[in-house]
């Protein structure tokens, strides 16, 4: 076994004034010594760089700086995948951290068990207000310190990647490659999970996640801006479900469903931001001729789970009606 029990790869662009408290929080834990941390530096302009150097000639056996062109978040978690050497992975953004006591909690537990997916629950940390908001458990799972299967689950759950730790056998021996731009975290938390048999929750609160941050922007302008990257991400999640469709069931086929049917209904409402009448009803037309066409269980999952959607693309006056709606006229 790796002496390093887990591998943390920490995508970082243009934070010189924010790296330094992330790569503090893994210094802090007791067991640092078992942390590998590798901070991808996605062709910085700052000094986000050389304060990583810093730490990796200070820590030299626990800090790691990778340097790379700029590719998007995705080419991070890739060349983190690639260069992991610990049992076990996971991803942390730059302007995030970990609390140091709770890590260190969670890494006597790594070294104990053997297993696929691992869940903690994370806490949000509001930057505007200077404090941690809420502590958010895995949705619809109440199961704790016990080795779970899918069908174990009596509640439908749901993940985010805040929560989320793969073994790190199984993203290197699948070939777990992500697309390069945005909107990546779902990929990260759907492509392993056809090799994933088990998994274990445990009540720590691992990950610090900051919102209300100036320039982390999910405004119109910027969902507008990125929206073909979130079509190629949908794409490329419907064509990994239907490539996968056959070999998987029950509540992990239900999990896969649901995520892709959320990702293809962010897309219609940035649709709907759009001004021009034209470009939003063509944009919807393909949207739904592409679901009809893709798989029949997941076209049905998104009608149901979108009357609104199925109206807007087959309804002209209805679709007006909600332009014009929207737009307060």
């Amino acid at each position: 076994m790796s002496e390093k029990i887990i591998t943390i790869s920490v995508a970082a662009y243009n934070l010189e004034n924010l790296i330094e408290r992330n790569i503090k929080s893994f210094l802090e834990c007791k067991y640092r010594d078992k942390i590998e941390l590798l901070i991808i530096n996605d062709g910085s302009k700052d000094r986000t760089k050389e304060i990583a150097e810093k730490y990796q000639q200070e820590y030299p056996k626990i800090v790691k700086l990778i340097n790379k062109e700029n590719g998007g978040a995705g080419s991070t978690v890739n060349v983190g995948i690639q260069n992991a050497t610990g049992k076990y992975f996971r991803i942390v953004d730059g302007d995030d951290w970990v609390n140091p006591e709770q890590c260190d909690k969670l890494i006597e537990k790594l070294s104990e068990i053997d297993i696929d997916m691992v869940l903690c629950n994370y806490d949000i940390y509001n930057a505007e207000r200077g404090v941690v908001t809420s502590t958010e458990k895995v949705r619809g799972l109440n199961k704790y310190d016990e080795n779970l299967r899918f069908e174990d689950v009596e509640n439908n759950f749901s993940l985010v990647m805040h929560e989320v730790i793969f073994r790190t056998d199984i993203l290197k021996e699948n070939n777990i490659v992500l697309d390069n731009g945005f909107y990546t975290d779902i990929e990260y938390l759907l492509f392993p999970l056809p090799y994933v048999e088990n998994f274990i929750y445990y009540d720590l609160s691992v990950y610090v996640y900051m919102i209300a941050r100036a320039g982390q922007s999910m405004s119109v302008e910027s969902l507008q801006k990125h929206i073909d990257d979130h079509d190629l991400v949908l794409k490329h999640l419907v064509e990994f479900y239907i490539k996968n469709e056959k070999n998987i069931s029950g509540k992990k086929k239900k999990l896969l469903i649901d995520k892709i049917v959320t990702i293809a209904n962010n897309q219609l409402q940035t649709i709907l931001t759009f001004e021009d009448y034209d470009k939003v009803k063509n944009m919807l037309k393909d949207l739904h001729i592409y679901l009809q066409k893709s798989s029949k269980e997941l076209y049905v999952a998104y009608r149901k789970n979108s009357k609104k959607a199925w109206l807007l693309t087959t309804n002209i006056g209805f679709l007006k009606f909600v332009l014009n709606y929207k737009r307060g006229r």
